[in-house]
C-alpha cells in the first residue's frame, strides 16, 4: 500500500477531529451549566446547577462603582439563600453585603431582588466574586460563584 495515501488520510482525520472539537467547545449547547462558577463579564445572566440545586442570577448591563447596583436571583422554592455577598478577587475588600428583598413567586420559582454598592479602590481594574450559598430542606449547603470585573 502507498504510504502517502495513509499520510493523507491521517492528516484529513486529524483536521476533522480538530474542527469537531472546536465546534463542541465553542457551541452553546445549553443555557444552563453543570457548574458552580460563572463569568459575568461575558453575560448578564448566568444559570448554574449541581445535581440537586439550580440558581439563576441576572444583573444590569454594567456594574458601576460607588453607585446602586441591582441583581435578580431565581431558584426553585425548595431552596433558600443561606448567605450572599461580594468579595474582591485581586484585592482584599472584605465582604460587601447584598440587601435582598423577600422572595416572590414568579413562574414557579422564588425570585429575590438585591441591591449592592461597590467601592472604588487604588486598583483601577478590579475582579469581583458574587458568592451565593444555597441551602436545601435537608440542610445541605452549596456555594455558587459569579465572577465579574469593574474598571475606572
Amino acid at each position: 500500500m502507498n504510504s502517502s495515501f495513509f499520510l493523507k488520510i491521517s492528516v484529513f482525520t486529524l483536521i476533522i477531529a480538530c474542527v469537531v472539537g472546536l465546534l463542541i467547545h465553542f457551541s452553546p449547547l445549553s443555557n444552563s451549566r453543570e457548574s458552580q462558577q460563572c463569568n459575568f463579564d461575558e453575560e448578564t445572566q448566568c444559570n448554574l446547577s449541581t445535581n440537586s440545586q439550580k440558581i439563576s442570577v441576572s444583573r444590569a448591563a454594567s456594574i458601576e462603582l460607588e453607585e446602586e447596583n441591582r441583581l435578580t436571583i431565581r431558584m426553585p422554592p425548595e431552596l433558600s439563600i443561606r448567605d450572599a455577598w461580594i468579595q474582591g478577587i485581586n484585592m482584599y475588600m472584605g465582604k460587601t453585603a447584598i440587601v435582598l428583598d423577600q422572595p416572590t413567586l414568579v413562574d414557579g420559582l422564588h425570585e429575590y431582588q438585591g441591591v449592592f454598592f461597590l467601592g472604588a479602590c487604588s486598583e483601577p481594574k478590579m475582579r469581583w466574586q458574587l458568592v451565593v450559598t444555597l441551602q436545601n430542606k435537608e440542610g445541605r449547603k452549596t456555594p455558587f460563584f459569579f465572577n465579574f470585573s469593574t474598571e475606572y
